[in-house]
């Protein structure tokens, strides 16, 4: 199985009155600590955990609480203290002897019900390290990260506090949750005071470059408020009611039907595509099929909403009658480029839902009631395959016959990802961090 080191140290000034000195990861939230809830969603996958505890005045709580869990969870621990309060990186350096190769990384605050250990993979891909990010309805006092809508990769990371140029619309919440290759450390000061967040947001474009942004559509919880804490039970029994499934996520023009663009609406016949949505089980899961596409020609003025909306609906009834159920469907009516005549001025913005970016995506899970496991989404353009990439979904064609126009759009995004990695990279000498 793998590691996981669960960062338990945090003074929890929000808390205060709540935690009378007991560390904030052993707060009772239902039956069981905010620790003894992190480890039995990792029950299965992880087999080590390192507790990175602070002060040695925790530790009599952390070796009472592992007493009474360890015996259910099958689980090595390890405790690792500081003499002096070091910060989250900090900390993380000087517990580096205990650590494996690649290890999952939480910090001490946060309820999940994410497939955490699918960060993994990403590290066997190159990436020295991999967080998810999520929307999040309190952005203001969040740690952000905005991603480049064209590539799938991080821009920029600002810590909490932010500045007022930042712009809130175009950036996804941390979650607390990350994977890391041990060597990332390797250019760490030992007994350097460091905060992760910090340390991350001051990396050059190309160390970025090497840190994958991974989008998740299911539920987390940071309980470092005294609000926030008074939500983590009815969190948890949300978690536990929503129905576990696969998405299969379907592009409308161009996949399920022809150019929408002209008056005649024709559905795509694709008898291998079809075959793939008729199956009910994707992966280890029941799928739930969703369409999600673009519809700019709404805001440019050339169909109305309750055109579009009449068109879905046939187009849902047309592949039923080919045996493939429709969950959804979900259109982003916006485009962010004026000047076109008869357009529809308020659409005419820069959005949350216009793909690549999981707008649509957050709705559709919102309004279904799910939990998502491993997905795809099948679409013909680059748009679809940048989405697949940031959300960590599989990512299929629905057909082999590229036209010269989808050749060029998947080569501007190639020539994108070059410029990305090679233009703004330079000397990792030109990186400074300030403690």
């Amino acid at each position: 199985m793998a590691q996981c080191v669960i960062l338990c140290g945090g003074k929890a000034t929000r808390l205060s009155k709540l935690t009378n000195g007991v560390p904030k990861s052993l707060l009772k939230i239902g039956q069981l600590s905010i620790l003894g809830h992190q480890l039995n969603a990792l029950k299965g996958k992880i087999d080590d955990v390192v507790l990175l505890i602070g002060s040695h005045k925790n530790r009599d709580y952390f070796e009472k609480e592992i007493s009474s869990l360890s015996g259910q969870l099958g689980m090595k621990f390890r405790i690792v203290e500081e003499e002096t309060g070091l910060g989250t990186l900090g900390a993380l350096k000087n517990a580096q002897s205990f650590l494996e190769r690649k290890f999952l990384l939480i910090m001490g605050d946060v309820l999940f019900d994410e497939e955490v250990s699918r960060l993994f993979k990403y590290l066997n891909r190159g990436y020295n390290g991999v967080l998810f990010v999520r929307n999040t309805d309190h952005p203001q006092d969040s740690d952000l990260v905005s991603i480049d809508s064209n590539t799938g990769r991080i821009v920029e990371i600002s810590k909490y506090p932010h500045s007022d140029a930042i712009n809130y619309a175009s950036s996804f919440g941390m979650t607390g949750i990350f994977a890391f290759k041990r060597s990332f450390l390797n250019s760490i000061q030992p007994n350097q005071k460091m905060d992760l967040t910090y340390y991350l947001s001051r990396m050059n474009c190309r160390a970025k470059s090497r840190i994958k942004p991974l989008m998740s559509l299911n539920g987390f919880l940071a309980v470092g408020t005294p609000k926030r804490f008074n939500e983590a039970e009815t969190f948890l029994e949300n978690r536990n009611q929503l129905k576990k499934t696969n998405l299969t996520i379907l592009d409308r023009d161009g996949t399920l039907i022809k150019d929408s663009s002209k008056k005649a609406f024709v559905l795509r016949e694709n008898r291998k595509l079809f075959e793939k949505l008729r199956i009910a089980e994707f992966g280890d899961l029941q799928t739930v099929n969703v369409i999600v596409s673009n519809q700019p020609a709404i805001a440019k003025g050339i169909k109305s909403l309750s055109q579009v909306e009449i068109e879905n609906k046939v187009l849902v009834k047309l592949l039923k009658q080919h045996g493939i159920e429709i969950y959804g469907v979900y259109i982003c009516p916006h485009h962010p480029r004026k000047g076109f005549p008869g357009e529809v001025i308020e659409l005419k913005v820069h959005c949350h839902c216009r793909k690549p970016k999981p707008g649509l995506l957050v709705k559709a899970v919102n309004e279904l009631e799910i939990w998502v496991g491993e997905s795809r989404v099948i679409g013909d353009s680059a748009r679809d395959f940048v989405l697949a990439r940031v959300m960590g979904f599989s990512y299929q064609h629905p057909f082999f016959e590229f036209n010269w126009s989808e050749i060029r759009n998947w080569f501007n995004f190639l020539v994108l990802e070059v410029k990305f990695s090679r233009v703004f990279s330079w000397s990792s000498q030109n990186f400074k961090v300030e403690p």
